[in-house]
């Protein structure tokens, strides 16, 4: 077992963080403000996460200023009734006007998630696993008055959550983080990792990394970044996040909350 968790967490310390995208810019049409506008369903992209594309929608609904918003259960259900729109993918085909009529509001808001993204870091204290979470949420935002651009904006939120090994080691109804990772991989998954494990090239790598001071650890990180898969990695260690009580509720609610909190009509 101490081997599977040296081995696991040589896995985690490979990972690494992804650069942000380049801002956007976008070509105003109109500059006539909307005095009325619905926020439309946020298109998640290539993003699976639902939760947080829908938390995405009421929070701008609530934060946004500048004109009367429309409630957005309210917009969702017209959306649903009148034209038989159920995912936000199928709003950029719909005529923006007709949208605004049927709506009730001279103004759209559209926003498409460009990337939501969580990459964890990893390290060794005193022995024991530590490490962190780095979030990003990149987002594009167009309003629309009388089916004209009146304002587009990309908004780039991220932050870093630091969890040391005192509160993994504390972390309520959580039994080790070894135990807690293999309950989460398959048995294919299981089986590969011992296979890798049983190699005696292993062993010399995790030796390595155990004499590597902080500095050079960061430099084999930005070396290897892009050999390890991250996001599934990722996901584990959300969960580690919340039984440990560093992070609760959607764990991109504060990146969504200031995201929302910077659009302005």
């Amino acid at each position: 077992m101490k081997k599977l968790s040296l081995g696991l967490l040589a896995l985690l310390i490979l990972s690494g963080c992804s650069a942000l995208s380049k801002k956007k810019e976008f070509k105003s049409e109109t500059n006539i403000k909307p005095t009325s506008v619905a926020v439309l369903p946020v298109n998640r992209g290539t993003s699976n996460d639902v939760n947080s594309a829908n938390l995405l929608t009421t929070t701008i609904g609530k934060n946004i200023t500048g004109a009367t918003i429309q409630d957005t259960k309210k917009t969702k259900e017209l959306l649903e009734e009148k034209f038989g729109i159920t995912v936000a993918g199928q709003l950029e085909a719909e005529d923006k006007i007709e949208l605004e009529k049927e709506l009730g509001v001279d103004g759209l808001v559209f926003v498409n998630i460009n990337e939501l993204k969580t990459t964890p870091t990893a390290t060794m204290e005193n022995f024991m696993p530590a490490g962190g979470l780095e979030k990003v949420l990149n987002i594009d935002v167009k309003v629309y008055n009388d089916g004209k651009l009146y304002k587009g904006e990309n908004i780039i939120e991220n932050s870093k959550v630091v969890i040391t090994a005192a509160q993994l080691a504390t972390a309520k109804e959580m039994v080790s983080l070894t135990q807690f990772l293999v309950k989460k991989i398959t048995t294919e998954k299981l089986n590969a990792v011992e296979q890798i494990l049983n190699m005696p090239e292993t062993q010399q790598i995790i030796d390595f990394l155990m004499e590597l001071n902080p500095e050079q650890r960061q430099a084999m990180v930005g070396a290897l970044v892009s050999l390890v898969p991250t996001q599934e990695i990722a996901s584990l260690f959300g969960d580690v996040f919340k039984k440990a009580g560093v992070s609760k509720g959607n764990v991109y609610e504060e990146l969504i909350t200031n995201a929302s909190k910077k659009i302005q009509l």
